[in-house]
């Protein structure tokens, strides 16, 4: 049960409209902008409830890009081992000089012409594989593969005309004003020319990061309120609460 006041609506309509009225020239951004979104979302500390999600992503070079909307990372599978997380995950180095076979021959009887054959195989279930975060990466303990991901995240959808998946979002003007700010920011930070809007000028009009900072508490306080049910839970919470201490008080 959702337990705010929040009408979920496909956040590529912020896409749209920042085409359209900040009259943008350029669609390199336009993969970026999920990302942009979400980013957006955290810093405004916007409370969704998030969704499961499974999904198979190739590796390299010892990490792997944490998919955008993550919340929360539930379980990594390397090579069907779960990974365990650490801080630090040493990597597993191929060592040719300390090479394990797979099965070794010993003779055996009293004038050693037999041979036994002993499985070694089983010692290579005990590999851990290790992970850590940073930022918006996984660090491994192997170089390069497949690995599971089990994880919460933002609700996304898709987006028909601009093939790519979108966050979902608050119904609420002023957050999407606020998204509209952030993504220009990122666009400047990235070099984009604007004839109107820069990151230098004292002006609340011209400089979206100033337009961005006005409006954080103001999208804060639209888009965390409670339901009715939930703020009616807790006005009887505090009233009961009150009760009691005056009973135990008199």
């Amino acid at each position: 049960m959702n337990t705010f006041d929040q009408n979920l609506i496909s956040s590529s309509v912020i896409i749209h409209d920042l085409i359209e009225d900040y009259n943008v020239q350029s669609m390199d951004f336009v993969t970026r902008l999920p990302s942009w979104i979400c980013q957006c979302l955290s810093d405004l500390n916007i409370q969704l409830h998030y969704v499961d999600a499974a999904d198979e992503l190739e590796f390299n070079e010892y990490r792997c890009e944490i998919p955008d909307g993550c919340k929360n990372i539930k379980t990594v599978i390397i090579d069907k081992h779960r990974a365990e997380f650490t801080t630090n995950p040493a990597p597993i180095v191929a060592d040719n000089e300390s090479y394990i076979p797979l099965a070794v021959s010993f003779p055996v009887g009293h004038l050693a012409i037999e041979h036994a054959v002993f499985d070694l195989s089983e010692l290579h279930r005990d590999t851990k594989y290790l992970y850590s975060i940073n930022g918006n990466y996984l660090n491994l303990n192997v170089c390069k593969g497949r690995l599971g991901l089990i994880y919460s995240k933002l609700p996304f959808i898709l987006d028909s005309v601009l093939k790519i998946n979108v966050p979902l979002i608050p119904n609420n003007d002023i957050l999407k004003e606020a998204i509209k700010n952030f993504v220009m920011i990122r666009m400047l930070q990235r070099g984009y020319k604007h004839h109107t809007f820069n990151l230098k000028e004292n002006n609340p009009y011209t400089n979206v990061a100033m337009m961005y900072d006005n409006n954080k508490i103001k999208v804060r306080n639209a888009c965390n309120r409670l339901t009715k049910d939930k703020r009616d839970d807790c006005t009887r919470s505090l009233l009961n609460f009150f009760n009691l201490k005056n009973h135990y008080i008199n």
